[in-house]
């Protein structure tokens, strides 16, 4: 009885250390890629987003010939 006492306080234990392992580092995964979707010092200095009238486009036309 006193070896399975044992082996469950192990268990618990192994169990909680890598669910704290597990969050950390999916925290540690997770902040960078949180972090790259705002936008950039750049970004922020160039002001304003950009608005363009894209209505009279035709399907596969670009701007960069108008």
């Amino acid at each position: 009885m006193a070896d399975n006492e044992l082996d469950r306080g192990k268990r618990r234990f192994l169990v909680a250390a890598t669910s704290v392992a597990g969050g950390i580092a999916g925290a540690a995964t997770g902040v960078p890629f949180v972090a790259s979707m705002l936008p950039s010092e750049r970004a922020k200095a160039a002001g304003a987003p950009v608005e363009a009238e894209i209505g009279p486009l035709a399907p596969g036309e670009d701007t960069e010939g108008a």
